[in-house]
């Protein structure tokens, strides 16, 4: 079990593991880009999803800002298969394991770089803190 998994609040930590815990390398974003647009539409977001796999989500404007200008958060979703030479790791199929070290620490277990997932947990944390 992914250390997101008994999360109280649902931060951007929360969705960091989630992201980590659905395999996807470049190429195959598939399964992550369908589990984060459900995401949206579960929220009652709109969410499209274009035949090459870009996703948008559209959060409408918090109260007394309808009318100000729009802004555009981006991020991908393809993952840095990374690891260490004596580790042994399918990215196809294996999720991340994270493990939370401390209040705030969060350490990679076997991978040296996981900066990519970074940006859209923290753009769905933002979706929801902003609504």
């Amino acid at each position: 079990m992914n250390f997101y998994e008994n999360r109280q609040h649902k931060d951007a930590l929360y969705y960091f593991g989630l992201i980590c815990s659905i395999p996807h390398p470049s190429g195959h974003e598939k399964q992550l880009a369908e589990t984060l647009k459900a995401l949206a539409e579960k929220k009652g977001f709109a969410a499209k999803m274009d035949s090459a796999g870009n996703l948008r989500i559209d959060r409408p404007a918090a109260k007394g800002l309808e009318n100000a200008p729009r802004i555009i958060l981006q991020g991908h979703l393809d993952m840095v298969c990374t690891k260490n030479a004596d580790v042994e790791h399918d990215f196809m199929k294996d999720p991340i394991c994270l493990i939370l070290d401390g209040d705030f620490g969060l350490r990679e277990r076997i991978f040296v770089a996981l900066r990519p997932e970074r940006a859209p947990a923290s753009l769905l944390h933002m979706l929801r803190c902003w609504v």
